[in-house]
């Protein structure tokens, strides 16, 4: 038992290889053993060599007891394997012939869509698993707190699609209705809805399969395959398709062909656990086979495992099956090759040149990966006799031949492997004249929609106009119903759907919005270059000083309004004074956004730092917040005399101002310190920053003076003048 217990710990470490070589020591020992041999094959599939996996399990199926789940061990690896060695090939077929009016999952016409945060658009009952809707399948972008039971359908693409493509909807709802149909075990009705919808739109996969469906839970069985046959054919890049095709295979008895199907179902989806309990259903019936032909008392528990030979030699009368015939890890290396090799010839198709570096170096990739892994299999096996045409006949659902390959039957037969029928991409044509500027109107602005956002709760605005309104209520404008989740996620992605309608359908109006948009902005973003044509907008509060942080707590409706239009615009600044009898100071200082954070109720934490000072000329008024005409001002270069003067003073005025800091309370400089940082270094050339030395804006951000002080500290454009301030306001406060 100490070696036993010392094989798991091994596996549990992942030193599979100690694991390995206790289970063969036991087993040569002690003879055949169910757990032995099952943790064997598992510790041979962590390092994918299923081939010689396979051949314990075969041993371990003979002893009896073994249940099809067992083989889980043997088939997550393997899913994983290919997963691995097949994503590059897999993202790109997956987005095969995928048009903007198609669902990323089932690769049908969008049908009922619901919109995520991302800006992508979904069936509804497509999201109706949990992890689908909390991750997008398209984008993979995470939204861990929205809920399907809180999405409501996109009324404008609702609408829009029931317009555009008038009979593949109508087909789409036969097809629902059949699906309900289904749920009640109403066969022979859900059938005939399913044809009425093929009937309408031939090339709806979706139909077909589910039709498929139908067939089998009806027994007939060839129609079934004939249906999920065409899926595969029609949608190569569909997963359900090959899981279909897989079930009628199984009804059928033809195993070995099922279990390509399984493959190729879990190689698109390596999530589907129904497929993965489906392939180890396969598989047991596959490592069975052989206990027919010899029973198991023929094979007493007793024998030495070092005696036996390979199934694939000792069960010569048994029946042949891609098990005991093939190297599995070279049937799988297969498959990922002709999906890698059917993936550049869409490329290479659509470029019309030669055939892609990216792709054949994939080619070169998967080579080279699975290369360790197969010959470590040969080194114990007799899979050297299994060629790639015998894989790729058994794939081609072409009884299999004991004899040596020819160079015929390395050539993949034209029905057989991600396969696809010639024109079986559905162009989708909206008639011109269907699509109108009123049906991508904002309702907030009156306009057509720039950056189109859909809220939860299936509404869609111009995101300005969106957010705008929620300054005031986290409620939708249209139904009043809650938006505080999706104010607090910031959801700035356009809805792709409705923004490629309007850009391909409506591009001269589209053109005319985005330049009214971008006039607006550059209204904004001009002024921060020093123009005096244009206004700056003025945030009201305290006192800001050149360089010096100065975090923001926004909640006001119109500071968080001007706090957006500063970022969409690209300017990034605007301008902070002090309350005033009319209106505001006279001088003020601007702040750069550094970031944005953003809370749960649409307030807002601004990091800014001061920048430039400036003097205003005119005051305004924009969208309820305060601007103003602005002359930006610097210091006034000294020479001579009056610059040694204002070094002389620049040095003492400094060691006052640390040594007033030093004497401060331990606690207060500290919080000093976090807020401002520490006291900057002196400077060697004063007049190097048009402001003046940094340590001086440091100092006077923290003495306790007044406003008006501080005021009047900022709007000096002399140095000198600046630092006797200073030196007055340190003779006060300093202790006597």
């Amino acid at each position: 038992m100490e070696m036993v217990d010392l094989a798991r710990e091994a596996f549990r470490c992942s030193n599979y290889d100690l694991a390995i070589g206790i289970y063969d020591k036991l087993l040569s020992q002690h003879g055949l053993n169910m757990e032995w041999l099952v943790g064997k094959a598992s510790s041979l599939a962590k390092q994918n060599r299923f081939n010689e996996a396979v051949n314990a399990m075969h041993y371990a199926c003979r002893l009896g007891g073994l249940q099809p789940c067992d083989l889980m061990i043997l088939v997550e690896p393997m899913v994983d394997y290919i997963a691995r060695i097949a994503s590059k090939a897999v993202y790109n077929f997956r987005k095969k012939d995928i048009d903007v009016y198609s669902c990323g999952i089932c690769l049908g016409i969008l049908f009922e869509p619901i919109t995520l945060p991302c800006g992508h658009s979904f069936c509804k009952d497509c999201l109706r698993e949990v992890k689908r809707i909390r991750t997008c399948q398209t984008c993979k972008a995470e939204h861990p707190l929205i809920s399907l039971s809180n999405m409501q359908v996109n009324v404008i693409l609702r609408d829009g699609f029931e317009k555009y493509f008038t009979t593949e909807m109508k087909a789409r709802r036969l097809k629902q209705d059949g699906n309900n149909f289904v749920k009640n075990k109403q066969y022979p009705e859900a059938l005939e809805r399913y044809t009425a919808a093929l009937q309408l739109d031939p090339l709806d996969h979706l139909s077909l399969s589910n039709r498929a469906h139908v067939y089998l839970s009806m027994n007939y069985v060839e129609s079934a395959l004939q249906d999920a046959d065409m899926v595969c054919r029609l949608r190569p890049n569909w997963p359900k398709g090959y899981y279909r095709k897989g079930a009628a295979l199984v009804k059928l008895s033809r195993f070995d062909s099922a279990l390509m199907a399984y493959l190729q179902c879990l190689t698109l989806d390596p999530t589907i656990m129904s497929a993965k309990e489906a392939i180890t259903e396969v598989m047991y019936t596959l490592l069975t086979q052989q206990q027919q032909v010899d029973p198991i008392h023929h094979l007493g528990s007793d024998i030495m495992y070092s005696n036996l030979k390979s199934p694939r030699e000792a069960d010569i009368g048994s029946p042949l099956n891609i098990l005991n015939t093939c190297n599995l890890s070279e049937l799988i290396t297969t498959l990922v090759k002709l999906l890698v090799e059917r993936v550049e010839q869409d490329m290479q198709q659509k470029t019309d040149g030669p055939p892609s570096t990216t792709t054949t170096t994939q080619i070169q990739d998967v080579e080279m990966q699975v290369g360790d892994a197969d010959t470590v299999a040969m080194e114990n096996t007799d899979a050297d006799q299994c060629t790639v045409g015998k894989v790729v006949t058994a794939m081609g659902h072409i009884r299999m031949s004991d004899g040596p390959s020819t160079s015929s039957s390395k050539e993949l037969p034209p029905q057989s492997l991600w396969c696809s029928l010639p024109n079986n991409t559905k162009k989708r044509e909206i008639e011109s004249g269907l699509v109108k500027v009123e049906d991508f109107e904002c309702s907030l602005c009156y306009r057509l929609f720039y950056h189109p956002v859909t809220t939860p709760c299936g509404h869609t605005f111009c995101r300005g106009c969106l957010y705008r309104s929620l300054d005031y209520s986290n409620g939708c404008p249209l139904c009043k119903g809650c938006l505080a989740q999706f104010l607090s996620s910031r959801c700035e992605a356009e809805t792709e759907v409705t923004a490629s309608l309007i850009k391909n359908h409506l591009l001269d109006k589209f053109q005319q919005r985005q330049a009214q948009q971008h006039q607006e902005w550059d209204s904004l973003s001009r002024s921060v270059q020093g123009s005096l044509e244009e206004e700056i907008p003025i945030f009201v509060c305290i006192q800001a000083f050149p360089t010096i942080p100065c975090p923001l707590h926004i909640f006001e409706p119109r500071y968080r309004l001007m706090i957006r239009q500063c970022v969409e615009s690209g300017s990034m600044q605007f301008g902070m004074c002090i309350p005033a009898e009319n209106g505001f100071s006279e001088c003020g200082v601007m702040l750069e956004i550094r970031e944005v954070r953003h809370l749960e109720d649409g307030r807002s934490i601004v990091d800014t730092v001061g920048g430039r000072r400036f003097r205003v000329k005119e005051q305004g008024m924009r969208d309820g917040y305060n601007t103003a005409k602005v002359q930006f001002i610097q210091d006034i270069r000294v020479e001579g005399e009056t610059l040694e003067r204002v070094h002389q003073l620049h040095d003492t005025v400094y060691e006052v101002g640390a040594t007033w800091f030093c004497n401060l309370l331990i606690p207060l400089k500290v919080r000093i310190e976090q807020h401002f940082g520490p006291m900057p270094d002196k400077e060697i050339d004063l007049q190097e920053d048009p402001n003046g030395p940094r340590w001086v804006w440091w100092l006077s951000a923290i003495l306790p003076i007044d406003p008006t002080l501080q005021l009047q500290i900022v709007s000096k454009t002399s140095l000198l003048e600046r630092l006797q301030m200073l030196q007055n306001i340190l003779t006060r406060v300093s202790p006597r």
